[in-house]
C-alpha cells in the first residue's frame, strides 16, 4: 500500500520519545521529520521547513505546548497540531483544544496518533477549502457590484409581479430617478413598461425557455417620456420550479429605432417617388410617342409622293430623321428611367448568344457599308450557351455596335466572340476617334460622353453606355473599356457560361 508522504515538525526533547514517534509515525506514513526543543527552533522551523502538520509535547525544560499551540494560532491558523504528552489532567485537556488544539494522545496510547494525526490534517483541509470558497464567493461577489455598480447597462431583479429588489444606477439614470429609494416605490410592470406593450409575451417567454433574448418594449422615464428598450432577462426559481425573481439587462434603443423609423419612412417616400416616377415616364413615352409615331409616319407617306420636288423631298427626309433621332432619345430616357425596375424585368434563360449577335450584326451591314468602313465579325465557336436575357443582349451588341460605327469615320469595326473554361467573351474593337484616358469612367455615367457640350461633333444621349453596363451587371457579366492596338476602342464584355453558372 502506497503510504501518504507527510512533513513532520516534532517539538521533543526526550531522544527516546522522539525515536519512539518516528516508529510509530513510519508505519503509516512516509515521514520527513524534523525534531526543535525550544521556541527559536519552533519558530524558525514553521517558515523554512514548511511542515503538514505540528506535533508537540506538552512540558518542554524552556518551552511548553501552549506557547508553541499559541503560535501556531498566531501565524499559522490551519496548520493542523497534535498534542502529544505523558500525561495530562482533564482540566488541561479542556483548555488546550479550547485553544485551538485538533488533538491530544497520550503517549502510552500510541495507537490512537495515526487516527488522530489523519482526521486533523482532513478537518485543517476542510477548513482551507472551506475558506478559500468563502475567499473566491467574496472576490465574486465584489466583481459582480464593481460590474453592477459601474456598467452603462441598466440592470435590474424584481419579483414576478413587478416589483424592483434591485437596480443599478445606469438602470436608475435610464429612468430619470435619483435613488434606488425612489426607483423602488413603483412597479416595472405596471409603472414602467408602457401599457401598449403588455408584460405578459415577456412573461410567458420567460416561463417556457427560462429567458428572453433581444425583448424590445416601450418604456416610460420618470418625467413621462417614453424610450425604445431591448432587454435580456433570465428566471431564477426555487427547488421547486418557482419562479422567485428576474434578473435582467435593459440598453436604451431609442436612437436606434428612431433611426429605423426615418429609413422606413425614407424608403415608404422613395417607393411612392418611384411609382409617381414610372407612371409620369409611362404618360410621357405615351404622350411623346404617339405624335411622334404619326409624324415618322405621315413624312415617310409624303416622301413616296414627292419623287420631283428635290426640296420638299430634302425638307422631308430631316423632318423623319429628326423624329427618329428625338424616338431614339425618348426611348433612351425612358430605359435609364426604368433602371431602377429593370432587375424585375431580366429574364435568364440557357440561350445559345451566337446567332442573337449575329442577327444584331447583320442589322448593321447597310450602316457600316454606307460609312465605307470594313464590318467583321469572328466566332471560335458556333455554340456558346450563357444563362442571359435574349433581348436585353440584343440591346447590349446594338449600342455597342451603334456607338463603335458612329465614332469610327474610317477603318474598321470588327466583333469577335471566345470562350474559355469559364466564360465567353465578346470583344467589339473599332479605328475610331478613341477615349481619352480621363474620360474613361466618366463615359459609364449617365448623360456623360467623351466629347460634351454644345461644340460636340457627335450626336447622342449619353445613355448608351450607362444602359449597357447596367444590363450587363444585372445579368451577373462585366464589362470593361480597353484601347485598341492601333487607335480606337476595344469594349469587352464577358458572361459566365452555363455550366458555370446557376439558373
Amino acid at each position: 500500500m502506497n503510504k501518504k508522504a507527510i512533513r513532520i515538525l516534532l517539538i521533543e526533547d526526550n531522544a527516546n520519545d522522539v525515536k519512539l514517534l518516528s516508529i510509530e509515525l513510519r508505519r503509516y506514513f512516509e515521514i520527513t521529520l524534523v525534531n526543535v526543543d525550544d521556541r527559536e527552533g519552533y519558530l524558525r522551523e514553521l517558515e523554512i521547513f514548511d511542515p503538514t502538520i505540528v506535533i508537540s509535547d506538552y512540558n518542554l525544560p524552556t518551552f511548553n505546548g501552549m506557547e508553541a499551540l499559541e503560535i501556531r494560532n498566531r501565524l499559522y491558523p490551519l496548520l493542523p497540531f497534535v498534542l502529544v504528552t505523558g500525561s495530562l489532567n482533564e482540566e488541561i485537556a479542556v483548555e488546550v483544544m479550547k485553544s485551538g488544539a485538533d488533538d491530544y494522545v497520550i503517549k502510552e496510547n500510541l495507537q490512537r496518533l495515526y487516527p488522530s494525526i489523519e482526521q486533523a490534517i482532513e478537518r485543517k483541509q476542510i477548513l482551507k477549502d472551506k475558506l478559500r470558497s468563502e475567499r473566491l464567493l467574496k472576490e465574486a461577489e465584489q466583481r459582480f457590484r464593481t460590474l453592477f455598480m459601474n456598467t452603462v447597462i441598466g440592470l435590474y431583479r424584481t419579483t414576478p409581479e413587478g416589483k424592483i429588489i434591485m437596480a443599478n444606477p445606469a438602470l436608475i439614470n435610464l429612468l430619470g430617478y435619483n435613488s434606488f429609494e425612489e426607483l423602488s416605490k413603483v412597479n416595472l410592470e405596471t409603472d414602467v413598461v408602457a401599457k401598449d406593450y403588455p408584460r405578459d409575451l415577456f412573461k410567458e417567454t420567460i416561463e417556457k425557455n427560462g429567458e428572453v433574448i433581444g425583448f424590445e418594449s416601450e418604456w416610460r422615464k420618470h418625467n413621462g417620456e417614453k424610450i425604445f428598450t431591448r432587454e435580456n432577462a433570465r428566471s431564477v426559481r426555487d427547488e421547486s420550479g418557482k419562479i422567485l425573481y428576474y434578473e435582467g439587462a435593459v440598453e436604451d434603443i431609442t436612437a436606434k429605432k428612431t433611426i429605423e423609423e426615418k429609413l422606413i419612412e425614407a424608403k415608404e417616400k422613395a417607393e411612392e417617388m418611384n411609382r409617381i416616377k414610372s407612371n409620369f415616364f409611362a404618360n410621357m413615352s405615351h404622350e411623346l410617342r404617339t405624335p411622334l409615331i404619326a409624324i415618322l409616319g405621315f413624312s415617310e407617306i409624303l416622301l413616296d409622293s414627292v419623287n420631283d420636288n428635290k426640296d420638299s423631298k430634302l425638307m422631308l427626309e430631316n423632318i423623319n430623321y429628326g423624329g427618329r433621332r428625338l424616338l431614339n432619345t425618348l426611348e433612351m430616357i425612358l430605359n435609364i428611367a426604368n433602371l431602377s425596375n429593370m432587375r424585375d424585368d431580366i429574364r435568364l434563360n440557357k440561350t445559345n448568344i451566337i446567332p442573337i449577335i449575329h442577327n444584331v450584326y447583320k442589322t448593321f451591314v447597310p450602316k457600316a457599308e454606307d460609312a465605307n468602313l470594313q464590318f467583321s465579325i469572328a466566332s471560335e465557336k458556333e455554340e456558346i450557351i450563357c444563362y442571359i436575357d435574349p433581348e436585353r443582349l440584343k440591346n447590349i451588341i446594338f449600342n455597342l455596335l451603334d456607338n463603335a460605327i458612329k465614332y469610327t469615320e474610317k477603318g474598321f469595326v470588327k466583333v469577335e466572340i471566345k470562350k474559355d473554361n469559364e466564360h465567353a467573351t465578346i470583344k467589339i474593337t473599332d479605328s475610331g476617334i478613341g477615349i481619352p484616358e480621363k474620360k474613361k469612367e466618366v463615359i459609364w455615367e449617365e448623360f456623360r460622353q467623351a466629347s460634351e457640350g454644345y461644340g460636340r461633333n457627335y450626336e447622342g444621349t449619353g445613355l448608351g453606355l450607362s444602359i449597357t453596363k447596367r444590363l450587363v451587371e444585372l445579368m451577373g457579366g462585366l464589362i470593361e473599356l480597353n484601347d485598341a492596338e492601333g487607335g480606337g476602342s476595344e469594349f469587352s464584355v464577358q458572361f459566365p457560361i452555363a455550366s458555370f453558372t446557376n439558373n
